[in-house]
């Protein structure tokens, strides 16, 4: 299959594996920023690194993060379901974008039209100025952000594969579409959108 391009809770439940035995999970922190940044979760100060994050052990139950003064309570509950999700402490823009696989006897007429359905207006910045531009993209940048609320198949740090490998038993003449979401951290969403094309330079409000 070929690839054409373009086309929070306060209360936040987090997942177990298998039985209801254990009290805690991990949950990932992430810092997209180009400098570490510090914050406390009850009380214990973790410093978390420039474009990266840790892994940090939650005990169920009811906890505070502050971060530049700043504090929110939340509580940590086990759920039925699996989940990924993470903190994203300094509320920074996040994006999920499509991308949209199909088999190589599409027409482009026919793609355009699936396509289309994937795009949405995100606000930008262009030469200081606020505009409009279409893409296949959903921005996030709630505190916790969970696969659940809003889906990606590849993680920040997954690339989008070049093609699909799917075993297809499509009548003559047929053809096939697959969707696929990776979510990006701002600079690297930049980045793709520089390399695919985009010649503005273009920014996100935060």
């Amino acid at each position: 299959m070929k690839n054409i391009k373009y086309t929070l809770l306060v209360t936040w439940c987090l997942s177990l594996v298998g039985c209801f035995e254990s009290s805690s999970l991990d949950r990932w922190i992430d810092n997209q920023a180009i400098n570490e940044i510090k914050l406390t979760i009850d009380g214990n100060e973790l410093t978390i690194p420039a474009q990266s994050g840790i892994e940090y052990k939650f005990d169920y139950g009811k906890h505070t993060l502050t971060y530049n003064n700043d504090s929110l309570n939340f509580i940590v509950k086990p759920a039925k379901f699996g989940t990924t999700s993470f903190i994203n402490s300094t509320q920074s823009n996040y994006f999920i974008n499509t991308v949209v696989y199909s088999t190589s006897n599409v027409s482009q007429e026919e793609y355009d039209k699936i396509s289309q359905k994937e795009l949405k207006n995100l606000s930008v910045m262009v030469d200081g100025e606020q505009a409009e531009i279409e893409l296949p993209t959903v921005e996030i940048n709630d505190v916790f952000i969970n696969k659940m609320d809003t889906y990606w198949d590849y993680s920040f740090d997954e690339p989008f594969p070049k093609k699909l490998s799917q075993k297809l038993n499509l009548p003559k003449d047929s053809y096939y579409f697959e969707d696929k979401r990776k979510l990006y951290r701002e600079m690297d969403f930049l980045d793709y959108l520089k390399n695919d094309g985009e010649d503005e330079a273009i920014s996100f409000p935060y």
